[in-house]
């Protein structure tokens, strides 16, 4: 007798564990399939570690059969995602995520699958059980990233980091969206020694840099070493603001001596405890001496979101240190009230990023004296702007090199300033313009060409896309 249709289906609560596996492969290779152009094989990384559909938790959070089957092959778990607002991910589950990776180096990503919506109390129990089970294998983690709601879970989490070793940690960061404690990151023993790039709050950053004891990098670095520190929203309210620019030019100071580079600032506010007077400012140089065997670089800050009073007090610190074409880059900022006790000097770049008017533009450039100006989705640059370029050879003295996009100046008014600039004997050497930008005819080029020793004319491009078109693909360097 033949078999039913129902005799022979099968359902896939029955299927083998082997079955099951090989099934899991085949999703994991289409989830995952090689990068553009590698030469070698290399997962992607996932695009988004919040999404419950990511794999293998999207098959994982089935039920504990396919968990276990998940578990039977370490490749699956190479980032190893902790949603901490998940209520079925127990410990025992976190757990099984940390053994299903066997040895393998790995990345561990501890945050919200949704929106953040808990208590105080209930992310700090949730952190607290991520951590426990994180803690163990922290040794062969090359990169941590905890994205809390409160301050208060990431200073908890700092608890369980101390005086671990993470010999492979390249990436750290925790960070949060609300300041509600202005407690110290207490990670002062963490001993990372291959530490590149760091996001904490500004003033658990503050904290690390002055008093982790455990970040000595090598002696020597080779040339593509890079540090970056980034420094990220510290906002407090309904409690006091422990966060000064003194001690934060401590950090650049102490960063510096171990030849960190790049400080990013992003939404942070200072204490008001910078009082301006007649003196000069504290000079970083103050602090014990550099290394003479470390090698030296240029140092990069930039500023995003923050308003004109808390850039000028750190600025008034690091200004004095600023080194041969340094580069000082603020990104949507309030520039109302920036007044710097001594003016940016030639050495500096300057980098401009959507700027809403001319009178703030002003701003900031009148107390510069650099030679190179970017200026990027800037609404201030304008035909009054240039005016100003073309009237008076005071203003941006210095200027050598300007590279903008945007369409809010005119070509003709870019002439007159090239013009004005030549006749003054203040030529300029290159101007960049790309972009969504005005467009010029050849009669109009070759003014410029007059005018200006190098132009460079390139619409429909953005200055991103400029970029990664002059230094190929770059490396993925965020968290």
């Amino acid at each position: 007798m033949m078999p039913t249709p129902e005799e022979t289906r099968t359902s896939i609560s029955s299927l083998a564990p082997e079955t099951l596996l090989e099934i899991f492969k085949f999703v994991h290779e289409w989830a995952h399939e090689p990068t553009s152009g590698a030469q070698n094989y290399e997962h992607r990384k996932p695009n988004d570690h919040h999404d419950l559909r990511l794999f293998p938790y999207s098959c994982a959070y089935v039920c504990r059969r396919w968990l276990d089957v998940l578990a039977m092959d370490p490749r699956f778990w190479r980032w190893t995602v902790i949603h901490i607002d998940v209520p079925f991910v127990t410990q025992h589950v976190m757990k099984t995520f940390f053994r299903a990776s066997r040895d393998s180096l790995i990345r561990i990503y501890i945050c919200y699958s949704g929106a953040p919506l808990m208590s105080p109390e209930h992310e700090h129990d949730r952190v607290a059980t991520a951590m426990e089970s994180a803690r163990p294998h922290l040794s062969r983690c090359f990169g941590f990233n905890l994205r809390a709601l409160y301050r208060s879970s990431t200073v908890l989490a700092s608890r369980y980091l101390d005086g671990l070793s993470a010999p492979s940690l390249t990436k750290l960061l925790l960070t949060s969206a609300i300041t509600d404690s202005n407690e110290r990151f207490d990670a002062t023993t963490l001993s990372c020694p291959n530490l590149r790039w760091l996001w904490l709050d500004a003033q658990s950053l503050v904290n690390f840099v002055l008093t982790n004891t455990g970040h000595t990098p090598p002696r020597k670095f080779p040339q593509s070493y890079l540090m970056e520190l980034h420094a990220t929203r510290y906002r407090p309210h309904g409690i006091s603001n422990s966060l000064s620019s003194t001690s934060f030019a401590e950090a650049v100071a102490a960063a510096k001596r171990k030849s960190i580079f790049t400080f990013t600032l992003t939404d942070v506010e200072f204490a008001n405890d910078y009082r301006p007077s007649s003196s000069s400012p504290t000079s970083l140089s103050t602090h014990p001496a550099v290394d003479p065997d470390l090698i030296i670089r240029d140092m990069i800050i930039r500023f995003t979101n923050m308003e004109g009073p808390s850039i000028s007090r750190v600025l008034n610190y690091i200004i004095p240190e600023l080194s041969q074409s340094s580069l000082v880059s603020i990104v949507d900022g309030d520039l109302a009230g920036l007044e710097l006790q001594v003016r940016l000097p030639p050495q500096c770049r300057l980098s401009l990023h959507n700027i809403q008017s001319s009178s703030v533009l002003r701003i900031i450039t009148d107390q510069w004296d650099g030679s190179e100006l970017f200026l990027y989705s800037c609404p201030g640059f304008d035909d009054d702007f240039l005016q100003i370029l073309a009237d008076d050879m005071e203003f941006c003295s210095n200027l050598q090199i300007l590279a903008i996009d945007g369409r809010h100046w005119s070509t003709a008014a870019m002439i007159r300033m090239c013009e004005a600039r030549h006749s003054a004997e203040r030529r300029l050497e290159r101007l960049e313009v790309e972009g969504d930008i005005p467009g010029a005819s050849g009669e109009e080029l070759g003014l410029l060409e007059t005018y200006v020793d190098h132009v460079d004319w390139i619409p429909g491009y953005t200055w991103r896309e400029q970029v990664g078109r002059r230094q190929g693909e770059l490396s993925d360097v965020q968290p």
